[in-house]
């Protein structure tokens, strides 16, 4: 169905990396979430009318109100969506050169905190009705109702996924997983009606199941708060594109190692790549500024990413260099063995001897720095005492 919708409403469908294509799948999205979330909250709303009618406007089911504003926030969601997609369409500029991408993130979080907002409301109601002793009755056109929004529920779901999947887009996705939420909170809704409607006359679970929803909805802002922040406070590498960059580069005979690979997203589609690639430095600075044009015009074509590459001169064929730097990564890993080196370099002063590189340490290690120190000092002061040291810690991203 997903692709039947692509193909219908969005020209040049399979062309996500083009900025238009990308921003009319975030627009289906929310027009169709706008459509079916409005046709769910006329349906929920009308059921609560009709049953609050049969008790002379005396009782509104909390259960069925609760889902209805659900649905109302995510039309507002969906109105965030399309405003959040037609803003991060717009080309760089100078008050922000780095495009407008970010703005999905913002939205997402939007989306999020109205979530959360609609949970606390509907658990505070949920609780005075609990308190109250209110008892609903249901009909069976209630239960006509909540079958119906159950499967557009499911099928929300599933295009929202599908298209997430498509553009890689948080925001659809932290929809798709609401809308899959719902399914869960209406199915609750649906069963209290049945056990109310039934020989057992159960009519005081509204409330009670307004409560369980609410503190499903909760849950849900809260962990979908923290999925659209981490992007905008800053992730780890992508390990994937991570491994493709690193292989891509490792691939030609004169690059000797690749380190302090960092990746900066802006947005789905607009990353920035720095890295430090190691070659041997008798190589000439004509011939490594070659080898490094040549890089990145392979992973600028590849990865379409924009990339920028540090080079680190290695002394190659130095039986001494070869001996300390194994012996440093020795000491190293002695003390963490997750632990890894580079830019080793060895300074000869008149006076005394620099040893520095650098130490690539977990996070969860970073208590070992002084123990590292420490190591690296007293064993290579035993070779020579007029050894100095320049350590830098460095983590992984």
């Amino acid at each position: 169905m997903v692709t039947l919708l692509r193909k219908l409403f969005i020209r040049n469908y399979r062309n996500v990396h083009d900025e238009k294509v990308r921003t009319a799948h975030g627009v289906l999205a929310a027009w169709f979430g706008l459509v079916s979330n409005f046709l769910l909250v006329a349906m929920k709303i009308t059921a609560a009318l009709l049953l609050a009618a049969k008790s002379n406007w005396q009782v509104f089911s909390i259960a069925l109100l609760a889902d209805a504003l659900n649905n109302v926030s995510d039309m507002a969601s969906c109105m965030v969506t399309l405003f959040s997609f037609r803003l991060s369409s717009k080309k760089p500029d100078q008050e922000h050169p780095f495009g407008h991408q970010r703005i999905e993130y913002i939205a997402a979080l939007i989306v999020s905190i109205l979530v959360l907002f609609v949970g606390i409301e509907l658990l505070r109601e949920s609780i005075t009705k609990i308190v109250e002793g209110t008892l609903v009755d249901y009909d069976a056109l209630t239960l006509i109702f909540l079958g119906v929004s159950i499967f557009i529920k499911v099928l929300q779901g599933y295009v929202y996924l599908g298209l997430a999947k498509c553009i890689s887009s948080l925001t659809l996705k932290a929809q798709g997983v609401d809308a899959l939420m719902d399914v869960l909170t209406t199915t609750l809704v649906l069963v209290s009606a049945i056990f109310a409607m039934s020989p057992l006359h159960w009519n005081f679970l509204d409330a009670w199941t307004g409560l369980v929803v609410s503190l499903f909805i909760i849950y849900e802002g809260i962990m979908m708060i923290k999925e659209a922040s981490d992007p905008l406070i800053g992730e780890p590498n992508n390990e994937k594109l991570s491994q493709e960059i690193q292989k891509k580069v490792l691939s030609h005979d004169q690059v000797l190692g690749i380190h302090d690979l960092i990746i900066h997203s802006y947005g789905t589609s607009i990353q920035y790549v720095t890295f430090d690639v190691e070659v041997n430095q008798s190589m000439s600075l004509v011939s490594a500024h070659e080898l490094i044009d040549t890089i990145e015009r392979e992973i600028r074509h590849d990865f379409r990413v924009q990339v920028s590459i540090h080079v680190d001169p290695v002394e190659v064929g130095n039986p001494t260099y070869d001996t300390y730097k194994a012996r440093a990564l020795a000491i190293v890993q002695s003390v963490d063995e997750k632990a890894s080196i580079h830019d080793f370099q060895i300074q000869k002063g008149a006076e005394f001897t620099t040893i520095s590189f650098d130490v690539l340490l977990p996070y969860v290690d970073d208590s070992k720095r002084k123990d590292i120190a420490d190591a690296i000092k007293t064993e290579f002061q035993k070779i020579d005492p007029k050894f100095h040291f320049s350590i830098q810690f460095d983590h992984p991203y």
